[in-house]
């Protein structure tokens, strides 16, 4: 294990991989000053050569070739997993700790008989029963074993100051071996990268003279604000499928021949998105899984939300 700097507990049965490193991508290097963050890696990775990689490997595949990109954090960890309860852990407030076991105790074992999940109050990016869920296990399992071998899990290993997801670090590691899913140094890279890809330097790689295809439930003056905010980073085109709001899992996606012109697609389906990765394959170009990238492209002040989001020029 790589020698790194952190300022609390972090235990040892979270830790899945075999290298720790410092979580500082290019281009955000001022954002997290004062937080350590760290991410969990098969190599012992410069980070700038790491992120340049996964940027390489996205742009390569523009407009050639079928490369899912899904991330992967606590709500689809909860999906696939069930809720589990937090690790707790200084600088974790004794308070809103046991308000948020007080809160998975409920979900678990008293309205346990439904999945829900939000980007944002009243951003649903997930309403099914639990039932449904069951019946579609060997689906789930399957699709998500696809997108391994074909294209990246980028995955939420990391280890903020104030625990957030490492609790489901474990069981997920038990859940990909039970299920034949085999992650490796070709089909794993961190969460954050894909935020910072369209959101920092590299981005006009990605975007610019680029037919974008955009997979959403956004309606009304939210998808006018979207396709504006492609449009000024110099996108060719923007071609939208609108997708159900909170029951993606369930999408049946008719590919029109206009999106074929696409060379990239943006996805935005909440954690039923591996149904929505199985039935783009033939469209031959890179889907990438982008989330909340939509909110802040919806809405510039969502962009201090989260992580990776404010580049170091902004």
């Amino acid at each position: 294990m790589q020698e790194v700097r952190y300022l609390r507990k972090i235990r040892s049965k979270s830790l899945i991989l075999p290298n720790l490193l410092p979580l500082k991508i290019p281009g955000f290097l001022k954002e997290n000053v004062n937080e350590v963050t760290n991410v969990l890696s098969f190599e012992n990775y410069d980070l700038n050569e790491w992120f340049l990689q996964f940027t390489n490997d996205v742009e390569s595949k523009i407009g050639k070739e079928y490369f899912p990109v899904m991330r992967m954090s606590d709500g689809e960890y909860a999906f696939l997993l069930g809720e589990k309860f937090p690790y707790f852990s200084y600088p974790y407030n004794i308070f809103s700790y046991l308000q948020q076991c007080i809160s998975i105790f409920k979900s678990k074992y008293i309205y346990k008989k439904s999945f829900n999940a939000a980007t944002l109050p009243n951003v649903s990016s997930g309403n099914y029963k639990l039932d449904e869920i069951d019946e579609q296990r060997k689906n789930i399992v399957e699709k998500i074993r696809e997108i391994s071998l074909k294209g990246v899990l980028a995955l939420h290993l990391t280890y903020p100051m104030k625990p957030f997801q490492e609790h489901y670090h474990y069981p997920l590691k038990k859940w990909f071996t039970k299920n034949g899913i085999k992650l490796t140094n070709e089909n794993y890279y961190p969460f954050y990268f894909v935020y910072a890809l369209l959101r920092g330097p590299s981005k006009n790689r990605i975007l610019e003279n680029k037919n974008v295809l955009i997979l959403h439930s956004a309606k009304g003056e939210k998808r006018n604000k979207i396709i504006e905010l492609l449009y000024k980073e110099n996108v060719s085109n923007v071609i939208w499928h609108e997708i159900s709001h909170n029951r993606s899992m369930f999408d049946k996606i008719d590919l029109k021949e206009n999106y074929f012109e696409a060379d990239i697609a943006f996805i935005g389906a909440g954690v039923g998105k591996f149904n929505i990765f199985a039935q783009l394959e033939d469209l031959k170009i890179p889907c990438i899984d982008i989330g909340f990238v939509f909110e802040v492209w919806y809405n510039e002040n969502n962009k201090w939300l989260r992580p990776f989001m404010v580049n170091d020029d902004e």
